[in-house]
């Protein structure tokens, strides 16, 4: 640190008259104190001022990772502490300071510093140690410094900086350090993979192929690639002045510092546009030149006239790269490096900055923000439109202006959204591709603000429950990183598919997620929010579900015209008899109203709770229901009273506790009760609504309370305790409405539909299906609650809810859910594919174990045991952990491989000879190298979501566009004549897609099976009036409800099916099935299996996932981890399907979208790669062997080695699939060509046929 002193300017400014601030942000130029350090100092780093510290933080700067003349720095001994280079130009290290003449090895230096810590350039640490008598900077051995004095140390030494070039012309920085006589950094030394791209001038670079472009300095490289010399070249970009601000952007790329910052008079400007300004030293247009120049976006820069370029010989150079974050590193213990925290944020906000202003970004973000607001295919036009308010930052329409004109700015933005013309004409409204299926937890939202939910006032917020495994989609509660939704998601049959149109929404069309919307909204129109029936509720610990109109089990609940609640007494101190001495019966088995012998006319009092009415709600009518227990004639005349209080407590027996209760001015006379003549009749009391209206009136009323009703008069009528039959206590029923949240009810059922219509679907319900849900209406009887609640659900059926298009046409022929099929009749089998997701490190999965020595193509001996020791490093599978299998009938270069320990499993499967491992499979168009796989692999490489959706289609010319190739195999089949059945146990996915109509479409199950739908409808036939409301549509109907209303009808048979099925105690497992996620996937797939009988099928395709492979990180215990869960899965369904008999009739294919690098990164992780090792399982399985070619040189000097590691498969996915599907039932060549559309592409030889797969 510095002390700096009084009467410094910067003192004056941190000190601030004695009130320091916690951070200080100078504006202005600081002179230095006249005759004190800080005039001797390159920079500061922590400065005392008073008693106080501050530290300087630097702005963001960046460096070139190439310069000129570096020099050799080191801690305070050379001898075993590292040695690196750095850039004598910047104030990186101390000096050390020797006697002059000085030779040898042991020299030692001293200090000659300002401030302890202090850093200083090349050029200052020469003065310094020149301005002690016979003193210079040296190449020293040791310096005379306390242990626990930390930092590098500038000395004489040269070094030279090299670069490693791969055969893809990545480069990696190599330090040749003069004198070295310590470490070197690991990644500046020639071991370093830490390799980088670079911009290569004319595309070429030195390459094994041309012999390292013949230059002077390079020399080939054993794992092939070149290493050579560089040298720096800087030039001035423009000589003269440059025409436009574009022009500068264009060119330059190198920032600078604000010529202001400089001392005064060293920058002057030279010339000022509207757009840029030139500042220049001495009136010329140099290397020294600064333009400030403003972009498009409203940015400023500091550019430098400079082009920076990193010359190899004479025909080969690149730009110089930048980099944030120093190559001096930390080392301890030996010293402390000039690696920051502080850079790596100015590196990670320079990032989101290139991310932000990136020219994708607005088109990018538009279209999703209008996907999320209702068209899930805008024109071109549209996301321009909004692209450009984006970028601008301003949006006007009518002569109104949105946003403050600066980039991104959201206002302008969501303005030309909502605005635009194709988001308000009325003409879209009958364009069938218009608008878009609804986002699930919108139609939550939307039903209640619609229909007036009240919130139960002692519950203060809204509480869902697992609405993710329900409806799909829960606020802040993402499954991935890429949201609920796929922007280009198409569904997998009807007219979107047919248009190629994205319907990012219908992702959540899976059979458990309809049925879990159509359960939980039932479920909240009858019973309210709750867990009634699957609801999207919690318990609230009491209550019964009962559509009544009570909603007693409810959280809060819709209030569509009058509401009425019914509460039944429910605990025995619910209600009491109260004798005219005053003692109280708690437990009596009937209520007598209220004479009762020797106890006299009594009093009785009835407490209903959770009375859910809100406050000052205006009660239209209100009585209680009494259940006769006696049948008496008798002269008989009653009064009702309330208990004057906001939450009364329950009955006790202490001595009149009923009538010591305060009560309501309002009373309710019963004058001359009827005879009441058999048991179990059910008489109503007069109208209490005026006692009730006084309760909820009070101040201190708040729904959900409790409501006394008290009864005194003369004459006896016997009725139902609690205690007697608790199913038939008094009930208390409520008609209530609230004038700000209730629905209009209408004055007929068309009135009230089309008011339901109104509000639940902007008015769009068809006329037909207004018939329908009339004729339903109606045939309650005079029950307008119950016939409103009917009508509701129907509605929220539609889908003229469901999705926001108007033209919905319904034919009146019912949807057809399927046609029985005949048995083709040569047995079952069952096809499980089997996802690893995230890009599985399968080079730990299956490891080379014992492996000979053998003499390579050019004549090196290798071992591919030894070769992968030495490029996985620390994350190696060592053969002293795995789990040997013998490989000697393989044609590999190992005579025995090693599985992951955590996959005994899989080793016994491998000795019984029922798994067989594909070696370096891959995604592939065609057999290809490192000369021509850009070109010749139409994909995204090594991307998640490219290579995912690829892997599962192996269709990368789209030559069937929208499927995967399980659903073509699946097309096939049916095309053959086999009864199939496809299943996702994990979610809507393209593997299991078919052609449309060429096959029965997947169905979608949950891992944790099948729940009940619609457990207790409202009426009996409820479920075909739900299909009746969703019929076949005209042509010309929304695509989008045609979409919703296929799937429902599809899901709803499925349901049905499958449900009985699975509820049929013969669907029970054998085998007790691991709790994990793959776990109940494949119990619920030895489930389906077992029941293939029941559901009629004889081919099973299915789809299971497990993720969680995706390790960046830790990839040792992360795929501990991962194969702990499948070894487990996988041993319980195998066993089962042992159990079953029909191991021998089922596969088991494993895939992921790719493998992981060989070499692993600095968090002890791997990252993407492409090709790697997968499975094929299963009874009929010739295993014991590993197809396919196991790399043994994973260098760049073969053929197929990319840089760390990352292996161009040499077997396709067509390879797998082939005999697979051949096994399955697909033999016809042309069929097999359409479920592998690629395979034509490969030799007949590399493509694996049945044989060659099963025994």
């Amino acid at each position: 640190r510095m002390i700096l002193q009084q009467g410094s300017s910067l003192y004056v400014k941190l000190h601030n008259g004695g009130n320091y601030l916690n951070t200080v942000i100078l504006n202005e130029n600081y002179a230095c104190y006249t005759n004190s350090d800080e005039c001797k100092v390159d920079t500061v780093r922590v400065v005392k001022v008073g008693d106080y510290y501050y530290e300087y933080v630097r702005p963001a700067c960046v460096e070139h990772a190439f310069f000129s003349d570096a020099k050799k720095i080191t801690k305070d001994s050379t001898f075993n502490t590292p040695n690196t280079c750095a850039n004598p130009r910047l104030p990186y290290a101390m000096e050390a300071c020797c006697d002059e003449g000085a030779t040898g090895t042991n020299i030692n230096a001293v200090r000659n510093y300002v401030y302890d810590g202090e850093r200083m350039t090349f050029n200052d640490a020469q003065i310094r140690c020149g301005n002690i008598e016979n003193k210079t900077l040296c190449d020293f051995r040791q310096v005379q410094s306390p242990e626990f004095k930390t930092g590098y140390h500038w000395t004489t030494a040269n070094c030279a900086i090299k670069v490693k070039i791969t055969e893809e012309g990545e480069v990696a920085i190599v330090y040749d350090i003069s004198n070295r006589r310590g470490a070197q950094e690991a990644h500046v030394s020639e071991e370093s993979l830490n390799y980088f791209k670079v911009y290569w001038d004319d595309d070429t670079y030195p390459q094994t192929a041309n012999n390292c472009s013949n230059a002077p300095e390079c020399v080939g490289l054993s794992g092939g690639g070149c290493q050579c010399s560089t040298m720096v070249v800087n030039s001035a970009v423009f000589q003269t002045m440059p025409n436009t601000a574009e022009e500068i952007l264009s060119e330059l790329v190198i920032g600078a510092m604000d010529p202001e910052a400089f001392d005064i008079g060293i920058y002057t400007i030279y010339q000022s546009t509207e757009n840029f300004t030139a500042y220049a030293i001495n009136d010329a247009i140099d290397t020294s030149t600064i333009f400030k120049v403003t972009d498009a976006m409203s940015r400023s820069f500091f550019l430098k006239n400079v082009k920076s370029v990193v010359q190899i010989g004479s025909n080969n150079s690149f730009r110089n790269a930048p980099h944030f974050m120093s190559m001096i590193e930390d080392s301890w213990p030996y010293g402390i490096g000039e690696t920051t925290l502080r850079d790596a944020e100015y590196e990670t906000e320079a990032v989101l900055d290139h991310y932000f202003y990136h020219p994708n970004v607005a088109p990018f973000l538009c279209t999703r923000f209008i996907q999320r607001f209702g068209q899930s295919n805008p024109s071109p036009r549209y996301v321009e439109a909004c692209a450009t308010a984006f970028r601008n930052g301003f949006y006007i329409t009518q002569s109104q202006g949105y946003g403050a004109g600066e980039y991104g700015d959201l206002s302008a933005t969501i303005a030309s959204i909502v605005m635009d013309r194709e988001a308000r004409t009325p003409v879209l409204d009958t364009d069938p591709s218009a608008g878009s299926i609804r986002e699930p937890i919108l139609k939550v939202t939307s039903l209640m603000r619609a229909l007036g939910y009240t919130q139960n006032e002692r519950v203060p917020t809204v509480r869902f429950n697992d609405m993710s495994t329900k409806i799909g989609q829960m606020a802040h509660s993402f499954e991935t990183v890429f949201s609920f939704f796929l922007p280009e998601q198409i569904p997998n049959s009807g007219p979107l598919t047919a248009a190629s149109l994205t319907s990012p929404e219908s992702i959540k069309l899976e059979m458990p997620l309809i049925i879990g919307m159509l359960n939980g909204f039932f479920s909240l129109v009858k019973y309210g929010l709750s867990d009634c029936r699957i609801g999207f509720g919690v318990y609230p610990g009491s209550g019964s579900c009962a559509e009544d109109g009570s909603y007693e089990r409810s959280l809060g609940s819709l209030t569509f015209g009058p509401s009425t609640i019914s509460v039944r007494v429910s605990a025995s101190k619910d209600d009491a008899e109260e004798s005219s001495s005053g003692s109280v019966d708690l437990t009596s088995s009937d209520l007598e109203l209220v004479t009762d012998g020797s106890r006299g006319s009594q009093t009785v009092g009835m407490r209903f709770n959770n009375m859910v009415i809100p406050k000052g709600a205006t009660i239209i009518g209100a009585y209680i229901e009494f259940e006769v227990d006696e049948v008496k004639s008798e002269n008989t005349s009653l009064s009702f009273y309330g208990q004057s209080d906001d939450n009364p407590s329950a009955f006790s027996s202490q001595s009149k506790n009923i009538t010591n209760r305060p009560l309501t001015d309002a009373s309710v006379p019963w004058n001359d009760v009827p005879i009441w003549g058999a048991t179990n009749q059910h008489h109503n009391t007069p109208d209490l609504s005026p006692i009730v209206q006084e309760l909820v009136d009070r101040s201190g009323w708040i729904s959900g309370n409790s409501m006394v009703i008290i009864v005194n008069g003369t004459g006896k009528r016997t009725v139902e305790s609690w205690d007697g039959e608790s199913g038939a206590a008094p009930l208390l029923s409520v008609t209530f409405t609230s004038d700000t949240k209730s629905t209009p009810i209408g004055r007929n059922s068309l009135e009230i539909i089309d008011n339901l219509s109104t509000l639940l679907t902007s008015g769009r319900l068809s006329e037909f299906n207004k018939e329908l849900i009339k004729e339903e209406f109606e045939s309650k009887q005079g029950d307008t609650q119950g016939a409103l609640r009917l009508a509701t659900q129907l509605i929220l059926s539609t889908s003229e809810f469901q999705t926001t298009n108007s033209v919905v046409n319904p034919t009146g022929v019912a949807r057809q859910d399927g046609n029985d099929q005949t048995l083709k009749g040569d047995g079952y089998k069952a096809l499980v594919y089997l996802y690893f997701d995230g890009g599985c490190d399968s080079y730990n999965m299956l490891a080379p174990h014992t492996c000979p020595d053998r003499i390579n193509a050019e004549g090196q001996t290798i071992n591919a045991y030894a070769n992968y020791l030495a490029i996985r490093g620390q994350v190696a599978l060592t053969n002293q952990t795995s789990l040997e299998v013998d490989a000697s009938n393989s044609l590999q270069s190992c005579t025995s491989y090693g599985l992951h320990p955590n996959l005994p499993f899989l080793q016994r499967l491998y000795n019984e000879s029922s798994i067989l491992f594909v070696a370096n499979a891959g995604l592939l168009v065609a057999p290809v190298d490192k000369t021509n796989y850009r070109e010749l692999t139409p994909t995204q490489l090594f991307a998640h979501n490219a290579m995912n959706r690829d892997t599962k289609r192996v269709d990368l010319y789209n030559m069937y566009g929208g499927t995967g190739v399980v659903g073509r195999i699946n097309d096939m089949l049916t095309k053959r004549g086999y009864v199939t059945g496809a299943y996702s146990i994990s979610g809507n996915d393209v593997t299991l897609a078919g052609q449309p109509g060429k096959s029965p479409a997947a169905s979608i199950l949950s891992s944790s099976g099948v729940a009940p739908f619609n457990e207790d409808p409202s009426i009996t036939d409820m479920n075909s009036k739900v299909i009746a409301v969703n019929g076949e549509m005209s042509a010309d109907s929304s695509f989008y409800g045609e979409t919703w209303s296929d799937a429902l009808a599809l899901s709803i048979s499925q349901h049905t099916t499958l449900y009985n099925a699975l509820q049929s105690p013969d669907a029970n497992t054998h085998v007790v099935f691991p709790t994990t996620s793959l776990g109940n996937q494949l119990e619920v797939v030895a489930k389906l299996i077992k029941i293939r009988n029941e559901r009629g099928t004889e081919r099973d395709l299915f789809y299971v996932r497990t993720g969680g492979f995706d390790t960046h990180s830790y990839v040792i215990p992360a795929l501990a981890a991962r194969f702990d869960e499948v070894n487990a899965a996988l041993e319980a369904f195998v066993d089962e399907l042992k159990f079953q008999g029909v191991w021998l009739n089922t596969t088991i294919v494993q895939f992921s979208e790719f493998a992981r690098t060989l070499n692993p990164n600095g968090n002890d992780g791997t990252d993407h790669a492409w090709g790697g090792q997968h499975f094929i399982a299963g009874g009929s399985v010739l295993g014991g062997k590993i197809l396919g070619t196991y790399p043994e040189d994973f260098s760049e000097s073969t053929m197929i080695g990319l840089s760390r590691g990352r292996m161009i498969p040499t077997t396709p996915w067509d390879a797998i699939l082939n005999g697979v599907a051949e096994w399955c039932g697909v033999t016809d060549q042309g069929d097999l060509g359409t479920v592998l559309p690629m395979k034509g592409n490969f030799p007949s030889e590399s493509i694996y046929n049945m044989s060659e797969i099963y025994a």
